[in-house]
């Protein structure tokens, strides 16, 4: 099983060595036609132990239901309560990794009835787009943030080919429950991919709640996997089918049809 750890978090020893010795067959190999995955929803606090000893868990319950790629949150390894925390415990990766992505846009925002987000104080936004192909598809990263630029997930698509699109999140309560599944929804309909989105759950803190509901997305737009509860920790498992990824877009062309950015570039719109 190949593990898929969320963005801008610290990885211990022990699970980057595990990811390591999957690392050959995860990046090297060509997709089958079918593949199980799998995707994480969790409360992650600033206690790093409980929050490792929930992953490892959790890696045990996906390798037992046959999962061959499990996707976890951003943030799966520590949120601090404290501005600064997670500078102070930051440790360097000590080994390869699959692909390096950071996301594109930073969350600095007032939202409404919450609190300010600022996460330009303690992340640099990243450069370019990653995508990494792998034995459940070609993957296209992504992260949070970055769900609300759609030209983000048609570069993703139309030039990189991407098949699936990873979405490792930490929404608000109050900005997921007015947008995450719709905008979720919107980028698999929009760009005929899958969606794997891993979401934290629930309080991390006094100050800080997440919205949770961790989605498995088909390339129609239809849910094909989600926890029983919204809050609750564990995970939900799917099978993709790339055939269907064909299917969809053989049906409904758009490839074929889009005129938009040539026009954009012309003025004939």
């Amino acid at each position: 099983m190949s593990l898929c750890l969320g963005p801008r978090n610290l990885v211990r020893a022990p699970f980057l060595r595990y990811a390591s010795r999957h690392r050959a067959a995860f990046s090297c190999s060509m997709a089958t036609t079918t593949a199980r995955v799998g995707v994480v929803q969790m409360t992650s606090t600033n206690d790093l132990d409980a929050n490792y000893s929930t992953c490892s868990r959790l890696v045990k319950e996906a390798a037992a239901a046959g999962v061959k790629l499990l996707c976890f949150p951003e943030n799966f390894s520590f949120v601090s309560a404290k501005d600064g925390d997670s500078l102070k415990i930051a440790e360097p990766l000590d080994g390869p990794i699959m692909q390096r992505y950071c996301s594109l846009a930073r969350f600095d925002v007032d939202v409404p009835g919450n609190m300010v987000y600022k996460e330009s104080n303690f992340t640099a936004a990243g450069d370019k787009i990653a995508v990494e192909d792998s034995p459940v598809g070609r993957l296209g990263l992504t992260v949070c943030y970055d769900l609300r630029f759609p030209e983000l997930y048609q570069l993703l698509r139309f030039q990189h080919q991407a098949q699936v699109l990873l979405v490792p999140s930490a929404f608000t309560k109050v900005t997921g429950e007015a947008h995450w599944e719709i905008l979720l929804r919107a980028r698999a309909i929009e760009t005929q991919c899958y969606v794997i989105a891993a979401a934290q759950a629930g309080r991390h803190n006094e100050k800080r709640e997440s919205y949770g509901d961790s989605l498995i997305i088909d390339p129609w737009g239809t849910i094909i996997a989600r926890l029983p509860h919204r809050l609750s920790t564990g995970i939900a498992v799917a099978d993709i089918d790339l055939s269907r990824i064909d299917s969809v877009r053989t049906r409904m062309p758009i490839s074929e049809h889009r005129r938009f950015s040539s026009c954009w570039k012309s003025s004939c719109i």
